[in-house]
């Protein structure tokens, strides 16, 4: 599953070692393979920065 995001531009950052057989009683199957680690993935942004955009701040006083 991982290259499926590899090649839609993720890169991995980092892992949390036996993430799932340490925070989960039973084991987790995905595609036939048991997950152990928590892979974290990162995906650059910089391809938007030509974007106009606006955060608003919500006024709460007109409620």
């Amino acid at each position: 599953m991982i290259s499926f995001y590899e090649k839609s531009g993720f890169r991995k950052s980092y892992k949390i070692k036996n993430f799932f057989v340490d925070n989960y009683e039973k084991p987790i199957y995905e595609c036939g393979i048991r997950l152990t680690d928590m892979i974290y993935l990162t995906k650059s942004l910089n391809h938007l920065a030509h974007l106009n955009i606006e955060t608003r701040k919500t006024d709460n006083k007109n409620k």
